[in-house]
């Protein structure tokens, strides 16, 4: 047996010290730990009498490091490992519950990544090999903490695509429209371009409105760069 197939099959509950000298410099775990639970490669961690976290890990193909692999769960303010690795703004970040396949976000079924602010709002993402993407509806949604949706993103491979409208929208909590942006993939001197900005129809690609249903704001765009007012697109 190799030495780290040992220590992927090395079941039972460790201190944080003693578990630390099992995987060294592997990951990055809270002092006030109280004990860590290691049952068929998910390993539970403990402060106190409260479990702060659970995640899979595995060691990657290339047989060079532990990754993660099948579902983290956790509450960030414990988590240095998943503060510093997946959100800028941490502190506004309450729980997240993420989904890897070796090393990699990703999940067929629903969102990798989900995440509950702090503030009550909530956001999902889909993801596959690590970049956001979905084929059918948005990739990214976000809800107000009283229920009303605020935020949709569609995207495919990390970029951003729509066919069928706008690929950003984003709306007030009292449910009045805020935002939206359309976005277009085109092909110009033999290079494809994805996800500028564009709108062909006559019509504004960005347009943003108050909590009272304005219209505040008006851009055109035509592959990824700003016009003036827009009547046709023959005025291209």
């Amino acid at each position: 047996m190799t030495d780290h197939e040992e220590r992927v099959t090395s079941y039972g509950v460790y201190t944080l010290e003693k578990f630390c000298n099992l995987y060294p410099g592997e990951f990055t775990l809270p002092r006030d730990t109280s004990v860590i639970s290691v049952t068929d490669n998910k390993v539970t961690v403990y402060c106190g009498d409260v479990k702060i976290s659970t995640f899979s890990i595995i060691y990657s193909e290339n047989q060079e490091r532990f990754v993660y692999h099948g579902e983290f769960s956790g509450w960030l303010p414990y988590m240095d490992v998943a503060r510093s690795t997946f959100f800028k703004m941490v502190d506004c970040v309450n729980y997240v519950n993420l989904k890897f396949h070796y090393g990699r976000l990703r999940c067929e079924d629903g969102p990798a990544k989900e995440i509950l602010f702090s503030d009550g709002v909530k956001q999902v993402e889909w993801f596959d090999n690590h970049e956001r993407h979905r084929k059918n509806g948005p990739a990214i949604k976000m809800w107000h903490p009283n229920g009303k949706t605020g935020l949709k993103k569609y995207l495919r491979e990390g970029y951003y695509y729509r066919k069928d409208g706008p690929a950003v929208q984003e709306w007030y909590d009292n449910g009045q429209l805020k935002k939206e942006i359309w976005y277009k993939d085109y092909e110009e001197n033999g290079c494809y371009i994805c996800a500028a900005k564009h709108r062909e129809d006559g019509l504004p690609a960005y347009t943003k409105w108050n909590e009272e249903g304005n219209i505040i704001e008006q851009k055109w765009f035509y592959r990824g760069k700003e016009q003036p007012y827009i009547t046709t697109k023959k005025a291209l």
